[in-house]
């Protein structure tokens, strides 16, 4: 059963992830490191939200290449992420 308020939550947590991200890359004196590390949890925020919207029980993983792999079935658009993924 999809959990919506799960599913928002993570997506706020996605977008101020994302936000200090862009903050720490763009800074006078740049995270850059910090920012790649917020970054991927952005995105990893972001598919579990997407997850728990459509009621998939989330596996304990950091891994976005599994978390995309999860979602591919769902929206199959999610695969051309993979790359990208794999980076992060």
């Amino acid at each position: 059963m999809p959990d919506r308020d799960l599913a928002f939550e993570w997506l706020v947590q996605s977008e101020r992830d994302l936000r200090g991200a862009r903050v720490l890359a763009s800074s006078r004196d740049p995270l850059y490191d910090l920012a790649a590390l917020l970054a991927q949890q952005a995105a990893e925020t972001a598919l579990k939200g997407f997850l728990s919207a459509h009621g998939l029980n989330l596996e304990r993983t950091h891994d976005l290449v599994r978390l995309l792999e999860l979602a591919a079935p769902i929206q199959p658009g999610f695969d051309r992420f993979a790359d990208a993924a794999d980076i992060l």
